[in-house]
C-alpha cells in the first residue's frame, strides 16, 4: 500500500517547518472570504435556536455573569490562544515522541479539522465570530 505525502511522518525539523508554513498560509487565507455579518447573524440565530430546543442555551447567563469580573475576558482570551497553540503543539510533540506510528494520522486530522472549521459551505474561508446578539 502506497502512503501519500501527508500520510507519513517526517523528521522533526521538517514537521515543525511544515507546521509553521501551514500556519502562515492558514492566517493568510482565512480572511480572504471577507466579513459577512448577515450570514454570521443567521448562523448565530440557528445555533441559538438549536441550543434552546435542546435545553442547552446557557451562554447568555455565563456571559452576563463573567462581565462583572474585571479583566476576565482578557485573561480568557489569552488562555484560549495559549492553550490552543501551546497545548496543541505539546500534544503533537508528545504523539511524535511517544506514539510515532499514529503521528501522521493525528497531525493530518488536526490540520483538516482546523481547515474545515473555518471554511463555510460556500467555499470561502473565514473565521466569523459567534455573535453575542440573542433574541429574548
Amino acid at each position: 500500500m502506497r502512503v501519500g505525502l501527508i500520510g507519513r511522518t517526517y523528521r522533526g525539523s521538517i514537521e515543525v517547518a511544515a507546521a509553521i508554513a501551514l500556519y502562515v498560509v492558514y492566517e493568510l487565507v482565512r480572511g480572504i472570504g471577507g466579513e459577512n455579518w448577515k450570514a454570521a447573524r443567521l448562523h448565530t440565530e440557528d445555533i441559538v435556536a438549536l441550543e434552546r430546543h435542546l435545553g442547552l442555551f446557557w451562554e447568555r447567563g455565563i456571559q452576563h455573569a463573567s462581565m462583572d469580573v474585571p479583566g476576565l475576558a482578557a485573561v480568557l482570551g489569552f488562555l484560549y490562544l495559549a492553550l490552543h497553540l501551546v497545548g496543541t503543539s505539546a500534544f503533537l510533540v508528545w504523539v511524535y515522541r511517544k506514539r510515532r506510528p499514529a503521528f501522521a494520522m493525528v497531525r493530518t486530522t488536526i490540520m483538516v479539522a482546523t481547515g474545515v472549521d473555518d471554511c463555510s459551505p460556500h467555499g470561502t474561508c473565514t473565521n466569523q465570530p459567534l455573535l453575542a446578539r440573542y433574541t429574548a
